[in-house]
């Protein structure tokens, strides 16, 4: 157990980052609140990632623990073996995760915690940021990603979450009460940023910092990334909406498999309205035409976005 005065632990998952890594560590080196502890995991990286990383432990002031060298797992699995080390190896209350391509402003740790210290503490609390959308080489494509997004972060009930995550993992900072609360990350989440905003949700409250705190930057390799929504993209969605299935019939079957699971871990402690709720929705596929747009009318499940549930609505 470590015997760290720091408050806050910062997760760092990285796997072939070398291209990006050393414009990410210089930013969290640059953070005006500097008393945190970075934990580090690599996933298997074949090119020069694990070297950038010895050498920044070498020659860094800040406290970090950097884990032995394991297998891929993927990101998912990477970051839920992160914060099962911060909850058994440290004593810290608040945790912060941390991608390898993105560049900090120097005031998001800063900020982010004044906001949580202002949340509710007796319960799980997860504070979540806007970012700047950015390309390669972090010229700005959008100031904000909730605006380039179409997204508004206060639609944040249980029934809106199951249908559309508006909380971005790199943004993120959640309790202690949380992590407990999260943990074993299941193999049906869609990921685990989702996973924890939809515990949040249901057990406890999500806050969120409408700031720009961090570079959230473009490229060929992002995990996810953001979409854009021009109005050349939503004749696009449009087109899609009125001539196949597949698209949203493969991200329904996701978001119903990690509502199964959900349901399965979590039935004893949800309110009766979530369980009635989560029953009809992982129930949506045995459901005639009509009843399945009764059961997400019903229960507003509703996705972000106008363009967004006419095609839910249109094609499940």
């Amino acid at each position: 157990m470590s015997t760290t005065p720091h408050n806050i632990a910062v997760f760092l998952s990285t796997y072939n980052g070398a291209s990006h890594l050393q414009e990410l560590i210089d930013s969290l080196e640059h953070q005006t609140y500097n008393t945190f502890h970075l934990i580090i995991r690599d996933d298997g990286s074949t090119d020069q990632t694990t070297s950038i990383l010895e050498a920044f432990v070498k020659q860094t002031s800040l406290h970090v623990t950097l884990l032995p060298h394991t297998p891929n797992c993927g990101v998912r699995q990477s970051f839920a073996t992160l914060l099962r080390y911060g909850l058994e190896h440290t004593r810290v209350d608040l945790f912060m995760f941390c991608d390898q391509d993105d560049v900090w402003r120097d005031t998001k740790i800063e900020h982010t915690l004044a906001t949580a210290r202002r949340a509710p503490q007796h319960m799980p609390l997860l504070v979540h940021t806007d970012l700047s959308v950015v390309n390669e080489r972090l010229h700005v494509i959008d100031p904000s990603f909730w605006r380039f997004e179409h997204i508004d972060p206060d639609k944040k009930s249980l029934n809106r979450l199951l249908m559309h995550n508006t909380v971005t993992g790199c943004t993120m900072m959640i309790n202690r009460s949380l992590a407990d609360l999260a943990l074993p990350v299941p193999g049906e989440c869609i990921m685990h940023d989702w996973w924890i905003a939809l515990i949040a949700s249901a057990f406890g409250t999500i806050v969120p910092l409408k700031e720009q705190t961090m570079l959230y930057r473009q490229h060929s390799l992002n995990d996810t990334g953001a979409k854009h929504y021009t109005l050349g993209s939503i004749r696009k969605k449009i087109y899609s909406i009125t001539t196949s299935d597949e698209l949203y019939i493969k991200h329904l079957n996701h978001n119903l498999k990690q509502a199964e699971a959900f349901l399965e871990r979590y039935r004893d402690r949800l309110e009766p309205h979530h369980i009635a709720m989560l029953e009809a929705f992982t129930t949506l596929k045995s459901q005639l035409w009509l009843q399945r747009r009764i059961t997400l009318i019903r229960h507003q499940l509703f996705k972000n976005g106008l363009v967004r549930n006419l095609g839910l609505l249109s094609r499940i």
